[in-house]
C-alpha cells in the first residue's frame, strides 16, 4: 500500500483541507488453509471506534514523527523513512472479512479480530498484528469474481447501476484496491 499526501498551496490555498491524502495498494489476504482466507480491508470497520483507513492506523501508532502541528511536509517525509514492523493493536486494525464462499461475493463477513474463532474455528485467533512493506502477490488472483460480472448490478443507463443486493453488510472493490489500475 503507497499513501500520497498532497499539501494544498496552489490558488486555491486556505479553502479545504490543508493535507489530502490518497491510498494505492490492495487488501491483505491470509490464507488459513482449509479453514479460509481472512482479508485485511483499507476501510475502517464502523463497528470499532479505534478502527482506521492502514494510513490512519500507521500515522496514530507513529505520532512521535509528527510535528508541532501535526502531519506536515517534514512529517510525511518521517513516516515514509519508518522501517521494519510496527505492532497494531487490534482493536486499530481496519475492517476484516471472509467470504464462505470465495467464488460468491454475496457470502462476505465482518470478521471481529479479537474473535475469529467465530467464522474460522475453534483455535484460530490473531497472535500479533504488524505493518510491514511488502511484496505480496496481487489480490485479484484470489477472487475469481474479481472482473464481473456483477449480476447484482442492475443498469439504469448513462453508466449508472443500481446495486440490488439486500444483504445489511456489502463490500465493494474499492475496499479491497485502492488506486491502481
Amino acid at each position: 500500500m503507497e499513501t500520497v499526501g498532497s499539501f494544498n498551496d496552489g490558488m486555491f490555498k486556505g479553502l479545504g483541507n490543508a493535507v489530502s491524502f490518497g491510498t494505492k495498494g490492495e487488501a491483505v489476504a491470509i490464507d488459513l488453509g482449509p479453514r479460509g482466507v481472512l482479508f485485511v480491508l483499507l476501510t475502517p470497520d464502523q463497528e470499532r471506534k479505534e478502527s482506521g483507513e492502514p494510513f490512519d492506523v500507521f500515522s496514530r501508532l507513529h505520532r512521535d514523527l509528527w510535528s508541532e502541528y501535526g502531519i506536515d511536509a517534514a512529517a510525511m517525509d518521517r513516516m515514509a523513512q519508518a522501517r521494519g514492523a510496527t505492532a497494531v493493536p487490534l482493536d486499530m486494525l481496519p475492517l476484516l472479512v471472509r467470504f464462505r464462499d470465495i467464488a460468491d461475493p454475496k457470502t462476505v463477513e465482518r470478521v471481529d479480530p479479537n474473535d475469529l474463532a467465530e467464522k474460522f474455528g475453534s483455535g484460530v485467533r490473531i497472535a500479533r498484528a504488524i505493518f510491514e512493506i511488502t511484496d505480496a502477490p496481487v489480490i485479484d488472483k484470489l477472487l475469481p469474481w474479481w472482473n464481473g460480472p456483477f449480476p447484482w448490478l442492475r443498469p439504469l443507463g448513462n453508466g449508472v447501476y443500481l446495486d440490488t443486493r439486500t444483504d445489511a453488510f456489502k463490500v465493494s472493490k474499492d475496499q479491497f484496491q485502492q488506486g491502481i489500475k
